[in-house]
């Protein structure tokens, strides 16, 4: 209770054209001219979106039990309610890179759709690309979501081009059965649950050793590509670390990052010994239930997979790093982006408005792969809120929550590093890897992933 009343406080106190492209038509639309965007109601219309999955998933399927197709039904509904006639058509299906190539080749056939979610390449397709149309977003919506999660949907020029949708962010995750049979209980009958990163290496530590080495103290994850960045990427933020220091310089091999990765390292030796091995989510989370894994830094959308039960996963606060004063929080929110090509910019701007409504905000909290939502006011409710099955989503989603609000900075998305992105996240897996099996010191690794980063950077 008292730290639901700590984060309610926090809550009411923190509410160029590219050369030699032919550019698609992109019409007369101007938001500034239009602050009411115009009336949809002149006809039959069809608004396309271009999405991955999650709570809009573009191979939904009517009447499927997956909580994610049902939220997307919910979407479309409830949108249709009050926009009678219009149709919704849903496409996609790509992420990362394979996102930024199927936007450019809509993009250079003229077959932009109305909205397309954005991520990693958000502010070059901004930017550079000048994919998407700029809007002016109703105040009270833009009240109610705090700015990190404006940023990345945000131009040079400080114009908004697209809305978050809900974020992602980090807590504790752990396997209640094995941290009890390891005998990590207090006198009271409690279990030990760590509060700090040296408790939570002496804690696996004690699992993998109960085990005889059979059960891993703690996940680590070295696959390659985004799901290893998030998982070690947060742990490089909570002792000081990250990407780039205020002045915009890189800080990788920095003291707080090689901390970070020698914590890594240590804790390496009480760690599933399959970790290199591990790609999918799915298999993420089968590991606690097959009581293969005691402990995991892990975020929100990921402890979820379509055919395992998230209730019987259990989840802490972030254990802090001592000497740290806070952390800064990595936190992923994919954006949903209206195009300048629309030919229904006003439809478009509606439905946005409608995926940050506080219903449907809400929908995805309840219904939808442990994901949290951008308003600050709907959060506020669910943590004060009466309703057993509100409350049931809160006993594990709550530490998730406490991280957005204890956090000093909120750091919003990964870098996308532009079209360097596969070679940059390809030396980030190799240097974690080096780091966890061959024996290097943190030091050259971080060393050699910092000039790989500068060096492809500078391309």
């Amino acid at each position: 209770m008292k730290r639901l009343l700590i984060i309610a406080l926090a809550l009411c106190l923190a509410l160029a054209p590219l050369a030699g492209c032919a550019r698609p038509p992109q019409g007369d639309y101007n938001p500034d001219e239009n602050p009411d965007f115009g009336n949809w109601e002149d006809g039959p219309k069809t608004l396309s979106v271009y999405t991955v999955g999650g709570p809009l998933h573009y191979d939904y399927k009517e009447n499927d039990p997956d909580p994610d197709f049902q939220t997307t039904q919910y979407i479309i509904d409830t949108f249709k309610v009050s926009h009678p006639g219009v149709t919704v058509k849903m496409d996609g299906g790509a992420w990362g890179t394979d996102l930024n190539n199927a936007l450019r080749e809509l993009y250079m056939a003229n077959k932009m759709p109305d909205i397309v979610v954005g991520e990693l390449f958000n502010k070059t397709q901004i930017n550079d690309l000048e994919y998407y149309q700029h809007m002016a977003v109703p105040q009270d919506i833009k009240d109610a979501i705090r700015k990190p999660f404006w940023d990345q949907c945000t131009g040079d020029d400080g114009r908004i081009y697209g809305y978050p949708m809900f974020t992602g962010c980090s807590a504790l995750i752990y396997n209640e059965n094995l941290v009890r049979a390891a005998g990590l209980v207090n006198p009271d009958g409690s279990l030990k649950i760590p509060e700090t990163m040296d408790e939570l290496k002496n804690y696996a530590a004690q699992v993998y050793s109960n085990s005889g080495g059979s059960v891993g103290g703690l996940l680590v994850n070295a696959v390659p590509g985004i799901p290893s960045a998030y998982r070690n990427i947060v742990i490089m933020q909570m002792f000081g670390g990250g990407f780039y220091n205020d002045a915009g310089d890189i800080i990788i091999n920095g003291a707080e990052s090689k901390a970070a990765m020698q914590w890594i390292k240590d804790v390496a030796a009480y760690a599933y010994s399959g970790n290199a091995a591990l790609g999918e989510e799915g298999q993420v989370n089968k590991l606690f239930l097959d009581n293969k894994v005691a402990f995991a830094i892990e975020s929100g959308p990921l402890t979820y997979a379509r055919d395992i039960p998230t209730s019987q996963f259990k989840s802490a606060p972030l254990p802090v790093v001592e000497g740290v004063p806070s952390t800064n929080m990595l936190v992923g929110s994919p954006s949903y982006m209206m195009t300048r090509a629309s030919r229904n910019k006003a439809l478009a701007q509606e439905f946005l408005n409608h995926l940050v409504s506080y219903d449907v905000q809400k929908q995805i909290y309840m219904c939808s792969s442990n994901r949290v939502p951008v308003r600050d006011d709907l959060i506020l409710d669910l943590l004060a809120s009466d309703d057993p099955d509100v409350q049931a989503k809160n006993a594990f989603m709550s530490p998730f929550i406490e991280s957005l609000y204890v956090a000093e900075n909120l750091v919003a998305g990964l870098p996308g590093f532009d079209a360097n992105f596969t070679k940059i996240w390809g030396s980030w897996t190799t240097a974690i890897q080096n780091i966890l099996g061959n024996g290097q010191s943190v030091a050259a690794n971080l060393d050699n992933f910092a000039a790989d980063v500068i060096a492809y950077t500078a391309v």
